[in-house]
């Protein structure tokens, strides 16, 4: 009897291994672009929350790898449920790495400080590293000022050196006048204000090199006070006259005598040097006398007309210090003056 073969029996096989073989190519070169869709779609999603991330399938079909250096534990996570989310995505695994940031030195800067005097009170403003620092140079410039005299507007600010001891130098603000003032700002500890002279400036800043061992500047302005500059103005308008080749001051001057008086009493605390001043006409000697007597009279006025002969000091010149051409007669009349200048 002969035997009976079904669809699987040897001779029908090579019929189906050949279409199978041929398709197995195809299937191939279809299923490549699919993956490419996937990692894209997931690639995607995850570079909106966490842009490290790189998403690949690596002819793993739509099992997504994700890679790349990820800053925290948390991260990762993120980064997973966002590629779950990409259409096409099956699963997912992270297989990058951790990788803490190293945190950059924080660099310190110093603070800032200023003190002015507004009124009566001496306000302190800028940033220090700490409230400790604050309220150590509060209680030290209650120490200087008044405990009443002293208004805090000092803050705490970040990453912040603590402040030298500068509170020597707030001493220096008592001896402008209440109008200076002491500044810390980059390093450097500055003295702000108004003096009245040169020769207050220079001590001034002599102190403060003494007083504060960092970086210091002196940058006081010298201000004529209003009694100086009154008196300049009267004297430009009007000389004291003296008679010819004497200390003896002339009637007509006792108008603009009565005028400088009044104007030194309303600096009561300024000091004055009044200087004789000559031109070259005879000899240095006598001219230098002449000038020293001269300034004596004016001083000596001064003291009748109700000032504190204190205050003055009375300097002859003589001829050495002219304005004009002694070689003409307006020159020599312009050089035969006498000088007012502030000296504390």
């Amino acid at each position: 009897m002969k035997k009976h073969c079904d669809l699987f029996c040897a001779g029908i096989w090579p019929f189906l291994i050949g279409p199978l073989l041929l398709l197995l190519p195809l299937l191939f070169f279809q299923w490549h672009p699919i993956e490419n869709l996937v990692a894209a779609n997931a690639d995607q999603a995850t570079s909106k929350v966490q842009p490290w991330a790189k998403a690949e399938t690596y002819n793993r079909g739509r099992e997504v790898l994700l890679t790349g250096n990820a800053p925290s534990q948390e991260s990762v996570e993120q980064a997973i449920t966002a590629a779950k989310s990409a259409e096409g995505v099956r699963s997912v695994s992270f297989v990058g790495d951790v990788v803490t940031p190293t945190e950059e030195p924080i660099e310190l800067t110093p603070g800032s400080m200023i003190a002015t005097f507004q009124g009566d009170q001496v306000v302190l403003r800028g940033e220090l590293d700490s409230q400790a620092s604050i309220s150590t140079l509060v209680a030290k410039a209650q120490q200087v000022f008044g405990p009443n005299r002293v208004r805090d507007e000092l803050t705490v600010g970040d990453n912040l050196l603590p402040n030298p001891d500068f509170a020597a130098a707030l001493n220096l603000m008592n001896s402008v006048d209440n109008k200076a003032g002491v500044e810390f700002a980059d390093n450097r500890l500055s003295l702000l204000g108004e003096v009245t002279s040169d020769e207050k400036k220079t001590r001034l800043g002599s102190l403060l090199a003494n007083v504060y061992s960092g970086e210091s500047i002196n940058q006081l302005a010298v201000v004529a006070p209003r009694c100086q500059v009154t008196i300049k103005t009267l004297l430009t308008e009007t000389k004291i006259n003296f008679a010819t080749g004497n200390a003896v001051i002339q009637a007509q001057s006792n108008q603009v005598l009565t005028q400088i008086a009044a104007a030194a009493k309303e600096c009561s605390d300024s000091e004055f040097e009044v200087s004789g001043h000559t031109d070259s006409t005879g000899s240095e000697e006598f001219n230098k006398s002449l000038s020293q007597r001269r300034a004596d009279a004016v001083v000596n006025r001064l003291t009748e007309l109700g000032l504190d002969r204190d205050r003055f000091t009375a300097r002859g010149a003589g001829p050495s210090e002219p304005i004009a051409d002694n070689n003409t007669s307006s020159g020599r009349a312009a050089n035969r003056r006498i000088e007012f200048r502030v000296t504390n």
